[in-house]
């Protein structure tokens, strides 16, 4: 599924959403605490991500994901190419995801 902008505040750009590491239409709102279809979603817990966080995570050891061109980011320099795309520090995934994809041989 690809996604196209619209300007709204959709649970994709929400800083409470975690979204999954396969299937990118689904993500866990952790303040409703339940599974949300993120191009569609919006609610008025909406809060944009704090692009500093972005910069932090990076400082402290962490790793990012790029929404847009599906890459992980580690360095600062790196995140520099990516700041007009979606980036995102939070991810969740499932074990019975990993089973439905398919196998790289």
């Amino acid at each position: 599924m690809e996604y196209v902008h619209n300007g709204g505040d959709t649970c994709i750009d929400c800083r409470y959403i975690e979204l999954h590491d396969i299937y990118r239409y689904m993500g866990y709102c952790e303040v409703k605490y339940e599974l949300m279809m993120v191009y569609r979603t919006t609610c008025n817990h909406f809060s944009p991500i704090d692009r500093g966080e972005l910069w932090e995570t990076l400082e402290t050891g962490g790793w990012l994901y790029c929404i847009d061109c599906g890459e992980v980011i580690f360095f600062t320099d790196e995140l520099k190419l990516h700041l007009d795309h979606r980036v995102r520090n939070k991810l969740f995934s499932d074990i019975i995801a990993t089973e439905e994809s398919p196998a790289a041989d």
